[in-house]
């Protein structure tokens, strides 16, 4: 449009190199999680603990005070430190899983839209599959009437809060993509004369009917989790 507006398509490129760096961090947690997932017990289902010579044992303090997933996440996963100022030993466990996902990430994009468009085939409706199974465990737990009321039962004057509506556009701008680099770039291989109004308006239904779904399958899962937590108490 105008060599002036060069600066758009640098800082655009640059926002989507910080999002990949973000995701692929993500998905490095995910792929550690999955290769975890193998070990049976899992290990995320129990509190690891401190063996004695004579045989006896104790559970590791700080887990008995927290859970087993808040310290499998945060000792295991993360090895986190207790501030930058002290750092812990190199992650090398989350590295090699990051260097998975760049990996993973490359064999994508190597051929550009011939690739890519091929892969969405699975990364596009694998993500259904596993909300249909999830759906069909969520709806058979016990408790589960009760997270699925409390997410459909409205809070009016929630509608009042100036963050609600704010944190609504976030979340639209952010799950449909909206401007961002690489969704205009992927839009730039349509046809000349593509219906460009009816993806969109068949896209945004797809989004919100897929998040109102995913909200179902979470919401049957916590209140499940309550029941068993007020059970315990």
């Amino acid at each position: 449009v105008s060599p002036y507006c060069g600066g758009i398509g640098v800082a655009s490129a640059f926002v989507s190199l910080n999002v990949a760096l973000y995701y692929n961090t993500i998905i490095a947690w995910c792929l550690y999680y999955l290769f975890g997932s193998f070990r049976s017990p899992l290990p995320w289902s129990d509190c690891p603990k401190e063996y004695y010579p004579n045989g006896s044992y104790t559970v590791v303090r700080e887990c008995a005070k927290s859970s087993p997933t808040e310290y499998f996440w945060y000792r295991e996963t993360l090895d986190i430190s207790p501030d930058v100022s002290h750092p812990e030993r190199f992650n090398w466990k989350i590295a090699l899983c990051l260097l998975v996902a760049w990996v993973l990430t490359y064999l994508c994009m190597a051929k550009g839209i011939a690739s890519s468009g091929k892969v969405v085939y699975v990364t596009a409706t694998f993500p259904y599959l596993v909300l249909v199974i999830f759906f069909v465990r969520g709806i058979t737990l016990r408790g589960m009437e009760d997270g699925l009321k409390h997410l459909f039962t409205p809070t009016w004057h929630k509608l009042l809060d100036p963050v609600v509506w704010l944190e609504a556009g976030t979340q639209i701008f952010f799950s449909l993509g909206l401007a961002f680099g690489g969704l205009i770039a992927f839009s730039s291989y349509n046809p000349v004369h593509n219906n460009c109004f009816r993806d969109a308006v068949v896209c945004g239904m797809i989004n919100c009917c897929t998040a109102i779904f995913a909200a179902i399958v979470v919401f049957s899962v916590l209140g499940n989790k309550i029941l068993s937590y007020i059970s315990l108490e």
